[in-house]
């Protein structure tokens, strides 16, 4: 759902909850978890509506990737040419999980 979309679906549930339903009504009403309507609510109390705007996810520009370059393409690389039971890893699809032990080196997880 685009970021606009998502504000406007945070606007629309703080509103009934400010018109009286229960967090738990707009979260069943709008298919969202009811942390999710709390945490809106939250935001909304310390920033009002401009709090529910959309924000930018992800790193700041400027800032250092997680992983240095060489990890990044050994990661790529391993993705491509392998797969995660190959590599003695559990599951079949690659998983956020399934490379950070790669990419980090953790002992006892096998580098192809």
């Amino acid at each position: 759902m685009p970021g606009a979309a998502q504000a406007a679906l945070r606007k629309r549930a703080v509103r009934v909850v400010l018109d009286g339903m229960t967090q738990a009504e707009a979260a069943r009403v709008f298919g969202v978890h009811p942390n999710a309507v709390n945490r809106w609510i939250k935001r909304y109390r310390e920033g009002g509506w401009d709090g529910l705007s959309e924000r930018r996810r992800g790193r700041r520009a400027g800032e250092q990737p997680a992983v240095a370059e060489p990890q990044q393409q050994e990661v790529i690389a391993l993705v491509r040419e392998s797969t995660p039971d190959q590599l003695g890893l559990p599951g079949f699809l690659w998983t956020c999980d399934a490379c950070v032990p790669q990419m980090i080196g953790v002992p006892g997880t096998h580098r192809g």
